[in-house]
């Protein structure tokens, strides 16, 4: 009796899994079309990800001075620097109102020139073999960028 119920569990699971991603796009062009199509509706969690990635980059430059005066610290303020200017333009793009699939790969772009900002960092702190004071907040806003860039990607192909 007991796994009879499991069974009927894991298949209710299934379906309400493979049911509400189809609800979501539906809702998601009805509120497109309500909009009069005028831009592309992009995924909010978009926006907050890239406001997160732009609060911790701008938290981890205004701690740098603390760690030293050295080159690499002075090159890890540079790439932090670079980083939320790309930030500030993905967000001023997304804000803007993206309405072609060209717009989501422009965004993407941009994305990856802030995360390949804080490889920089760390490759820079790698040369000299000194462990980079920096590496767990790069690592956490590289993945805070590939989670952009798939939501990016995801919004490129439903339009």
């Amino acid at each position: 009796m007991a796994n009879r119920q499991q069974i009927y569990f894991a298949l209710a699971f299934v379906a309400v899994a493979m049911v509400l991603p189809a609800g979501e796009a539906n809702v998601r062009r009805d509120l497109q079309a309500q909009a009069g199509g005028g831009g592309v509706l992009s995924d909010p969690n978009l926006e907050a990800s890239l406001k997160e990635m732009l609060g911790a980059s701008e938290r981890a430059k205004e701690k740098v001075p603390a760690v030293g005066n050295s080159q690499m610290v002075k090159e890890c303020n540079r790439t932090y620097g670079a980083a939320i200017e790309h930030l500030n333009k993905a967000l001023a793009l997304l804000q803007g109102g993206i309405k072609t699939p060209q717009g989501f790969l422009e965004l993407e772009a941009v994305v990856k020139e802030a995360m390949n900002d804080y490889e920089e960092c760390d490759r820079v702190f790698a040369i000299s073999t000194r462990p980079s004071p920096f590496i767990i907040n790069d690592t956490y806003l590289k993945a805070l960028g590939s989670k952009c860039n798939q939501m990016a990607e995801t919004d490129a192909h439903q339009t």
